[in-house]
């Protein structure tokens, strides 16, 4: 089974739809299938990304012939743009199409454009023989483009054979873009009150995005010395920050399924988060988490708080999350979920 598998550069570009795309290509999907991955885009220059997006096309049209399925990796606006063309070409060639959603805000890139380039977004996406949703929230939003056929694929990580959360740690982690639609700036607004009732509490921040904004911001804080910006990460450097978290948070204002918060899940570490996007898929109140309403920083206070006070019922919350993380966001049951839907088209 040939599969032409198209998505952003995945050494290079931050987030998480690298990270799915990585877990595919190092798992064993690539004994069961023949993958053959091209990276459409990359960061950088004007210049050096129109340069990589023409070598793109030209591995795609090199390598489309002998492909029975093109599984292309998509978000909103460039991204939606740049994969239309691949889209709309495999379907003249009569390929098979998976289209993987990924971004966040792909609901309001549609509902904010004019109503020929929504004519246009749903004339590409009813070329499209499976749809995979990040989760039932993005299902019945994906329905409202396309008549075809939409499925469930949760994004999923490597578990690990028994739950390493630190219960004694004492940080409060943010992994991910920082920047206001991730909330970034709500948790900077309640650091001082949050470290006010425990002064050995410290909140660790992770990630690119506006870092400069982030900078000014922490230095105006009262305890700006139990504030520590890292910026981005790399993979191993996420695992050792991971293993020292007492408490994670995500308080999003739009969301696909970050894989973030499915990493925390799989140390175990109980979560603060929002109740936007794919997050409810992966969060039941007070089972595994706390789910919060974006912008509410008062709740968001209050559940960091409750369980920064309550080992006991840290605890339980950690062996949840990682029951849960292993039972249902298990990196190799996901991978056999999509061989079945490569089996499905062929």
């Amino acid at each position: 089974m040939n599969i032409l598998m198209i998505g952003p550069d995945i050494e290079k570009v931050p987030g998480g739809m690298a990270t799915v795309i990585r877990n595919y290509l190092y798992s064993d999907l690539k004994t069961k299938t023949s993958i053959k991955y091209i990276s459409s885009n990359i960061e950088g220059k004007t210049i050096n990304k129109l340069i990589w997006i023409s070598r793109a096309f030209l591995k795609f049209f090199i390598n489309l012939k002998n492909s029975e399925i093109v599984h292309i990796h998509m978000a909103e606006k460039g991204s939606f743009y740049r994969k239309s063309i691949y889209i709309f070409i495999s379907s003249i060639f009569k390929k098979k199409i998976i289209v993987h959603y990924h971004g966040a805000e792909f609901d309001k890139f549609y509902e904010e454009s004019c109503s020929l380039i929504k004519k246009y977004i749903k004339f590409i996406l009813n070329k499209v023989d499976i749809n995979i949703a990040l989760g039932a929230e993005w299902k019945e939003m994906i329905s409202k483009y396309t008549n075809g056929r939409i499925e469930v694929l949760n994004n999923s990580v490597n578990t690990v054979e028994e739950n390493m959360y630190n219960n004694l740690s004492k940080n409060i982690t943010m992994l991910g873009r920082l920047e206001e639609r991730k909330g970034t700036f709500d948790l900077l607004d309640i650091a001082d009150e949050l470290i006010s009732h425990d002064n050995n509490l410290n909140i660790i921040l992770a990630g690119d995005g506006d870092l400069s904004k982030v900078r000014e911001a922490i230095s105006k804080k009262k305890y700006k010395d139990n504030i520590k910006l890292l910026g981005w990460i790399d993979k191993n450097k996420r695992g050792d920050v991971l293993k020292d978290t007492l408490i994670f948070t995500l308080p999003s204002y739009n969301e696909g399924m970050p894989m973030a918060i499915l990493e925390a899940m799989s140390f175990g570490i109980p979560l603060v988060v929002t109740n936007v996007g794919g997050i409810p898929s992966l969060v039941e109140d007070e089972e595994n988490g706390f789910l919060i309403n974006p912008g509410d920083k008062k709740s968001l206070k209050e559940c960091i708080l409750k369980l920064s006070e309550d080992k006991d019922y840290r605890l339980k919350i950690s062996n949840n999350n990682y029951m849960k993380i292993n039972e249902e966001f298990n990196l190799q049951k996901n991978i056999q979920l999509l061989y079945d839907l490569y089996k499905s088209l062929v």
